[in-house]
């Protein structure tokens, strides 16, 4: 089971790969928008903002959420 611990450090990197799914939407318009855009943007390995965020719709959905806060 997660501690709490891990779920601040898990919530603070899905707000950091959101952050940078901003950034790659407003450099790179939604086409450019990809799971490898947003790592490379965060500064994460390969594969980590699809394991957070599946789905594109759950990127854009993530990133909306985001905008909202």
């Amino acid at each position: 089971m997660a501690s709490m611990g891990d779920m601040a450090r898990n919530d603070e990197r899905r707000s950091a790969l959101a952050d940078a799914g901003i950034r790659v939407l407003a450099q790179e318009g939604a086409r450019g928008l990809t799971h490898r855009a947003v790592d490379a943007a965060a500064g994460t390995p390969r594969g980590t903002a699809s394991n957070y965020f599946p789905t594109r719709d759950d990127l854009i959905s993530a990133l909306v959420d985001r905008i909202g806060e």
